[in-house]
C-alpha cells in the first residue's frame, strides 16, 4: 500500500494549482516573484555547460558580469556588504618603476593555470569596502616593492603580473529570506 500511495502522489500533484509565472487569480507575477532570477543591468543570470571527455554533462546556474566579462558569486566583504566578486582576483602591492608609483597586481599561479584576472583587490585596512581596479594587459619586465622611499626590486618568480587601470566598483546586493 504504501508504494502505491507513493507512486500515486506525483500524478496527483501534476496539474494541479497555476504555473509559476501566474498568481492564484491568473494574472501574470513577475518572474522575481515566481521564483525565478531577473537580469539586471549589469549582472545576468546564465547557465554555464560543461561537458566531459566520457559525455558527461553539467549545467550550471552562474551569474554574469556584462562589464566585466566574467562570472561572479556573491561575497560579503569587509565592510558587510554583499557584492558580486569574479573568481580570479589579483592582488596588489607591487610596482613596475624603482619609485613605486606604477601599480601592478599580481596572481600567483603560473599563467597557463588561471585565465586573465578581470580586477585586482587594493589593499585597504581590515572592516573597510574592498577597493578594485581593472586589470589591463600584461607586464613584462621588472617588479618592484615598497614605498617610493624604500623601493626595492623584487625576484619575479612563477607569479604573473599585470598593469592596472582605473576603479572598478562591483555590484551591491541585499539578502532577504521567503
Amino acid at each position: 500500500m504504501k508504494s502505491s500511495l507513493l507512486l500515486l502522489l506525483p500524478a496527483l500533484s501534476m496539474g494541479c494549482g497555476t504555473p509559476a509565472s501566474e498568481g492564484p487569480t491568473g494574472v501574470d507575477v513577475p518572474a522575481a516573484e515566481a521564483g525565478a532570477s531577473v537580469d539586471g543591468s549589469r549582472l545576468q543570470f546564465r547557465t554555464r555547460v560543461t561537458t566531459g571527455s566520457d559525455g558527461s554533462v553539467e549545467r550550471t546556474p552562474v551569474v554574469w558580469d556584462s562589464e566585466l566579462g566574467t562570472e561572479c558569486s556573491w561575497v560579503r566583504q569587509g565592510d558587510g556588504v554583499v557584492r558580486c566578486e569574479p573568481p580570479v582576483i589579483a592582488r596588489m602591492g607591487f610596482y613596475s618603476d624603482d619609485q613605486c608609483s606604477e601599480p601592478l597586481a599580481q596572481v600567483q599561479t603560473p599563467p597557463s593555470c588561471w585565465a586573465t584576472p578581470s580586477i585586482a583587490l587594493s589593499p585597504l585596512p581590515a572592516c573597510q569596502k574592498d577597493a578594485y581596479v581593472r586589470v589591463t594587459s600584461k607586464h613584462e619586465g621588472a617588479v618592484f616593492t615598497g614605498t617610493p622611499d624604500s623601493c626595492t626590486e623584487r625576484e619575479v618568480s612563477a607569479s604573473t603580473y599585470w598593469k592596472v587601470g582605473e576603479p572598478v566598483e562591483l555590484v551591491e546586493a541585499s539578502t532577504d529570506y521567503e
